[in-house]
Order: structure tokens, then sequence, then C-alpha cells
């Protein structure tokens, strides 16, 4: 009750501060949006051209296990995204892989 004596009480919340104070955490959780990020239509061709792909940085014959000095990656995303380097570091080339080739997963063992 804020009307009672007191160094605390004129600042204690009644049931009308309450309410205000709800619907501003409400308005709050609106402007902070969704927790999911996401793209928006009119942006997918920027982000298709600015994502890499895994290339090969030189020919590769068939056998070739592949190692980090092989790989380097361009724009844009067609292939094997730069995050797989470790998964595909170790893998066998199937078939001979020219340089500068958007890497795929069938091309490896």
């Amino acid at each position: 009750d804020k009307k009672l004596s007191g160094n605390d009480h004129y600042h204690a919340m009644d049931k009308e501060d309450l309410k205000l104070f709800c619907k501003k955490v409400k308005h709050a959780e609106l402007l902070l949006g969704q927790e999911k990020i996401t793209s928006l239509p009119s942006e997918e061709p920027a982000r298709k051209n600015a994502r890499r792909s895994l290339v090969a940085s030189c020919d590769l014959p068939a056998g070739t296990k592949i190692n980090y000095n092989h790989l380097t990656w361009k724009r844009p995303a067609h292939g094997i995204s730069p995050r797989e380097i470790n998964n595909v570091i170790g893998k066998t080339a199937l078939f001979d892989i020219n340089a500068d080739s958007v890497l795929k997963w069938k091309m490896f063992n």
C-alpha cells in the first residue's frame, strides 16, 4: 500500500502499476521480435551469391586422398559448404576432378 508510512511503501506496486508494468513487458517482448532469424524473400538472391562452396584448388586425379591444400572456397554456393571442410578432408576422389570444380559429395567415397 503506497499510503502507508515508511521508507519503501510509496514506491510499492499497486494493481494499476502491475497492469502497466505487464503491458510494457509485453511491448518490450514484441519489440525484441522472434528468436528465430530468417531472411526475407527479397534477400535470397543476395544470400545465394554471397555464400561459398568448396572448390578444388588444383587438378585431383581419381584416387587422390583429399587434404587441406587441395581445397579452396569460392562464390556462389552450389556445392559443399566450407563448414564441411573437416568432413571432406581424408575422403578419396572417385574420379578425376578438374581445378576450380565446385565439389559435390558424389565426387568422394
